[in-house]
């Protein structure tokens, strides 16, 4: 609507732009705030597998393709912690859009005995993992903080112009 004004009119461009800008980024707002509830109901209903499928096929491009690999049976655990569980892959997915160039990433994921082991690959550029501090943002400290607070553990490994490796064991909680 605003932009046709700005079509028609010369006079004050800028103004209407701004106009633009603002509500195009509220209705951003409003669709990450629906996609965040339809993937909380797509896990809540039928689980971390079937959610982590979902999301492998929603960040899924021509540029770079996200495989889920399970080799053992994932059951359902306790929601919150599928929640949790869940929040810190994407998160781990989301850095990986921003900043690893890369074409793959494969989320290998399975249980044995009381823990979920869970593998995030991508043959990416890399990074300095033990110099993570320098980096802008909290997405890595966000991801240590809460596998922490699930009694878990987390490897990285990352090796310049050859990829990253995030390596998570957590206990599991059964619903």
């Amino acid at each position: 609507m605003h932009l046709q004004v700005v079509k028609k009119k010369n006079s004050s461009p800028i103004k209407e732009l701004e106009k633009s800008q603002l509500i195009i980024n509220e209705a951003s707002d409003i669709v990450r705030d629906l996609s965040h509830k339809l993937i909380s109901s797509v896990l809540i209903k039928f689980g971390l597998k079937t959610a982590l499928q979902g999301l492998c096929e929603k960040y899924s491009n021509d540029d770079l393709s996200f495989t889920l690999n399970t080799t053992t049976q994932i059951p359902r655990y306790e929601q919150d912690f599928e929640l949790k569980i869940f929040n810190i892959i994407q998160e781990s997915t989301n850095n990986i859009i921003k900043h690893s160039n890369a074409s793959a990433t494969s989320i290998y994921m399975k249980q044995i005995d009381t823990n979920l082991l869970i593998t995030i690959e991508d043959n990416g550029v890399g990074f300095n993992a033990e110099n993570t501090a320098l980096k802008k943002g909290v997405g890595l400290d966000l991801i240590k903080t809460q596998i922490k607070n699930l009694n878990g553990h987390i490897q990285i490994t990352s090796i310049e112009n050859k990829g990253t490796s995030i390596e998570i064991s957590v206990p599991v909680i059964i619903a």
